[in-house]
């Protein structure tokens, strides 16, 4: 070996068969079901059944925020529980 090869950083990992930073099958088909749920249900429903209780303009905007806030919960629980 040449001195540029031992000068060269390749990493190597202990144990490149575990997944341990990854998500279970379990919880990836629940946050693809998140992103459903925001993406085609809450709009599909927000359409076919408009809020009429804080008036059209505010009403959608409130309808828009529960998908939101169900998305940011779902990417914060993500994040935790990829770190364990």
């Amino acid at each position: 070996m040449s001195s540029d090869a031992e000068d060269t950083y390749v990493h190597e990992p202990a144990n490149p068969d575990s997944d341990a930073d990854g998500l279970s099958e379990r919880q990836s088909w629940i946050l693809v079901g998140v992103v459903a749920f925001a993406g085609i249900v809450a709009p599909a429903v927000v359409y076919a059944w408009p809020p009429a209780f804080l008036g059209f303009q505010n009403a959608y905007m409130a309808a828009a925020m529960v998908p939101a806030l169900i998305l940011a919960v779902a990417a914060l629980w993500s994040v935790q529980a990829s770190r364990t």
